[in-house]
Parts: C-alpha cells; structure tokens; sequence
C-alpha cells in the first residue's frame, strides 16, 4: 500500500491520486518540458535528429518510427510514452501517446 504522507506529488498524480498542482516539483518539470517543447519548435524539417533528441529528453520513452510535427506543447512530456508509429501534428500525436501509455499501464 502506498503511504500518500510521504509520496511526492508527481508520484500522486502518475498513480491517479488527489495531488497539488502547485507543488514546486511540478512547477519545475513544467518549466523544463516548455523549454524542450519551445527548442523542438524552432526546429526546421531539416533537422530530424535534433527533433529526435528533443523528443526523447521530452517523453518518458520513445519508439523508432515515432515522428511529430512541429508546433507540439504539452503539459510534463515524461509522463507520455509511444512506442509505436506516430505520424501526426501534435494534438493527435499527443492524444494517440497517451492512449497508447494508459493502454500498457493497466
């Protein structure tokens, strides 16, 4: 059983408990996914690598064929995952991610 007194809140939020959004931790997670998120958006096509590398320092994990368009934002970015193909602008992609990361959680 997990003791809540003592979990961080970003440890209460991946496991879907009451957490503070204004807790410092988050604050700063926040701050770092904007300011990869924001380089990731400067980019041009012709730099996939450094596309690819901001992505993996961006999510939790990342499959091979895994390709986003330029302009992405989102909220932590660790807590997404996608190992499979994702082709897509960022709002899609982001929403595919996520489904795939909560299909492998349960």
């Amino acid at each position: 059983m997990n003791d809540s007194i003592t979990m961080t809140a970003w440890e209460k939020m991946q496991l879907d408990m009451i957490y503070d959004d204004f807790d410092e931790d988050l604050f700063n997670r926040r701050v770092d996914a904007k300011n990869i998120f924001n380089k990731f958006n400067q980019t041009t096509d012709e730099q996939v690598e450094e596309r690819k590398e901001l992505l993996k320092q961006l999510f939790g994990s990342i499959g091979e064929n895994v390709y986003v368009e330029p302009t992405f934002k989102c909220e932590f970015g660790k807590n997404t995952t996608s190992e499979t193909m994702c082709t897509s602008t960022s709002a899609l992609c982001s929403l595919i991610a996520h489904a795939l990361q909560l299909a492998t959680t349960f």
